[in-house]
């Protein structure tokens, strides 16, 4: 957006109001480097320096964070918020992890019933998963006539989804020393009751030594923001 025109270009896509989700938070450090690097730490902070940027160079857009400290948050609430803030855009911020320590790279993410590669769906599984010291509820088991409403409006949501995604991989994987890992697709919970576009950005892996070194940068961190 800001290289197409900046706060008139937002304007003219409805780009009035957009959320940022630091990943994990508080006793769910999310994956952790070898050198002790934590993603829940690397989330807050590129979500912190993302909205100091967006607020800076477009006025006419308001930015929310989903947490701006250190603490948890399920992964329910965030959507939550995000529906409550009638956003345009959800951006949920992670980085990846992979058993292989040379796997690095940008992935970007948006929802879908079936994930799209088996590796797509081991992503979604460890973003789904929520530690021992707190239990994800998935709401009601009666019917909720807002929530069938909605399985007819997500299909709407999702394919915006994937195409904010594939938007956002072209500048994401254009950085310097970054692999293109593709756009893809899943079954996010954090991402699947969304009613706008949402998509889940994985920022690189911490399990690779050299991009956690990466990561743990300021500058890099300003240039992924």
């Amino acid at each position: 957006l800001l290289e197409q025109g900046g706060a008139a270009k937002a304007s003219e896509y409805g780009m009035r109001r957009v959320v940022l989700d630091p990943g994990h938070g508080g006793f769910d450090p999310g994956a952790v480097g070898q050198g002790g690097l934590k993603e829940k730490d690397v989330a807050l902070d590129l979500a912190l320096r993302c909205a100091a940027i967006l607020e800076r160079d477009l006025p006419g857009v308001r930015v929310f964070l989903t947490r701006a400290r250190d603490h948890y948050l399920p992964l329910s609430a965030r959507t939550a918020l995000a529906n409550r803030y009638s956003a345009d855009l959800f951006v949920s911020l992670h980085v990846n992890a992979g058993k292989r320590p040379e796997a690095n790279g940008v992935e970007t993410y948006f929802c879908s019933e079936k994930a799209s590669s088996r590796e797509a769906e081991l992503v979604a599984q460890r973003e789904n998963h929520v530690p021992d010291k707190t239990t994800e509820s998935s709401g009601s088991r009666y019917l909720d006539l807002e929530d069938l409403l909605f399985r007819f409006e997500r299909k709407h949501c999702w394919r915006a989804g994937a195409q904010a995604a594939h938007g956002l991989h072209r500048i994401m994987s254009g950085l310097s020393g970054l692999e293109d890992r593709g756009v893809k697709s899943a079954n996010f919970f954090v991402l699947r009751k969304a009613r706008m576009p949402a998509i889940l950005l994985e920022t690189g892996f911490i399990s690779n030594p050299r991009e956690e070194a990466r990561l743990a940068r300021d500058g890099y961190r300003q240039e992924l923001a």
